[in-house]
């Protein structure tokens, strides 16, 4: 664990603390934590400033803090005004560094090689009609294969096939997902492109926020299998992960009501629970599907009306 300078002491238990240069630092937030994290990369939403009024703050939750305060209730009005005005700054910049990333991605558009790889390859393509997703679907996505992507398994890299979804925001992309195939471990098969946050997947590559009723599920895939099957019925988006974070929390804000219908082995590790807290009790319906909503279209032949009769007694959080 890396020793932080004695003015940032107060941050130095917090986990995965990480030097990133000179004058910053990142870790585990001390309020968010890691929920939503994927789990396979060190979480550094918490970043911690040296410098002029030494400062922590967190791009998923927005939690902010001084160095050398120690109870924000004896925070004057002029130290919460310049609290706030900081906050403010730093979201500023990092909306700025996204929107730098996001054009350099599409810039490279290496989305467009790999989809490229899949028209060319009748096997890869395959694998996405095996996933249930078809030829013309796979165009409309700009589904691809990636022959071998690289990536950190903790202090290694490896290697392995993948396949990518772009994540559209009306035309423009704004990450690239990758399925590795071969991967280290089965149960962590998922990287987006490092240094993006992870946005929640629409299937209708709408630029407008999804809005009224919309069906939950979890992971672009299972979004775009439930969109093919459901797309009449609901709005269907997918989480990256079985839980949401904060950041994809205002995405879902004009959404009522929503119904969750994640795997089945989220149902009891709490995950359900706090995914509900976190967009309300209020508006949100839980589904109790047999299996995973994908596996019951493409694996067993499970009809609409069927999976819809399993949405419609959702019950209440």
């Amino acid at each position: 664990m890396s020793v932080l300078p004695a003015e940032l002491l107060k941050w130095n238990s917090l986990p995965n603390l990480t030097r990133r240069t000179q004058q910053e630092y990142s870790a585990s937030c001390p309020k968010c934590g890691d929920s939503g994290h994927s789990g396979h990369d060190t979480p550094d939403r918490f970043r911690i400033f040296v410098g002029n009024r030494p400062r922590g703050w967190c791009r998923s939750c927005g939690f902010f803090e001084w160095a050398d305060t120690n109870d924000s209730g004896r925070l004057t009005a002029l130290e919460l005004a310049e609290m706030q005005a900081e906050r403010v700054r730093l979201a500023a910049v990092e909306r700025q560094r996204v929107k730098e990333k996001i054009e350099r991605l599409e810039e490279a558009a290496e989305w467009r090689g790999y989809h490229r790889c899949l028209i060319e390859v009748d096997s890869y393509r395959q694998l996405w009609r095996n996933a249930g997703i078809s030829d013309q679907m796979q165009e409309y996505w700009e589904l691809g294969y990636n022959p071998s992507l690289e990536y950190t398994w903790g202090d290694e890299i490896k290697s392995s096939p993948a396949l990518t979804i772009p994540y559209f925001k009306g035309e423009h992309v704004i990450n690239v997902q990758s399925r590795l195939l071969e991967p280290e471990d089965p149960s962590d098969k998922y990287r987006f492109t490092k240094g993006l946050p992870a946005p929640l997947y629409d299937p209708e590559k709408d630029e407008s926020q999804p809005n009224g009723l919309v069906l939950l599920v979890e992971g672009a895939k299972k979004a775009m299998v439930s969109y093919l099957h459901l797309g009449a019925r609901y709005r269907v988006i997918g989480m990256p992960s079985k839980a949401l974070s904060r950041m994809q929390l205002d995405s879902l804000k004009d959404c009522e009501p929503i119904i969750i219908a994640i795997d089945p082995d989220a149902m009891f590790d709490g995950t359900i629970e706090r995914n509900v807290n976190m967009l309300g009790k209020e508006r949100v319906l839980v589904a109790r599907l047999p299996d995973k909503i994908d596996d019951l279209f493409v694996r067993h032949g499970a009809t609409p009306d069927q999976i819809d009769s399993f949405l419609k007694v959702s019950r209440t959080a």
